[in-house]
């Protein structure tokens, strides 16, 4: 098994953590769908049952308080479950910088790699020219002193 460089640990590392905030971004987001079909719904219930209501125009006066204690539970109701739906829009706002961040990190990270394999293949290619160069001068020197003789 080829023993890996630190820079590719380091690369697997932030891609591993990218991921994850990825992962956790789309979850938050599914939540804020939910949370907001959630509070379509009560908003559709709440506008029916006022509707519903105003058709039967006769009403006592328990059958009234029932009716104004379930508007306001349904009304408390709604202001919850939008302060839920904004604190799942603020969770996956802040998730999705992070990914941001993240991606920005494994993108600099992977060009840093890219550069470093650059400059190590620039490397070995001026060795090989070196030897080969002196290989060269080497086989013409022999050739010189050949002929020499």
């Amino acid at each position: 098994m080829p023993k890996r460089s630190p820079l590719a640990l380091v690369i697997e590392l932030a891609v591993k953590s990218r991921d994850a905030i990825a992962r956790q971004a789309a979850t938050a987001e599914k939540l804020v769908i939910d949370a907001r079909t959630q509070l379509d719904a009560l908003h559709r219930y709440h506008g029916d049952y006022l509707a519903r209501s105003a058709r039967r125009p006769e009403h006592d006066t328990a059958t009234l308080r029932n009716f104004n204690a379930f508007i306001q539970r349904l009304e408390m109701a709604i202001v919850q479950q939008r302060t839920t739906m904004e604190h799942h829009e603020t969770r996956t706002a802040v998730l999705k910088a992070e990914y941001t961040r993240a991606a920005i990190k494994v993108k600099s990270l992977e060009t840093l790699a890219a550069t470093r394999q650059a400059e190590a293949r620039r490397a070995a290619d001026r060795a090989e020219r070196k030897l080969e160069d002196e290989h060269a001068s080497r086989a013409a020197h022999h050739a010189r002193t050949l002929i020499a003789r």
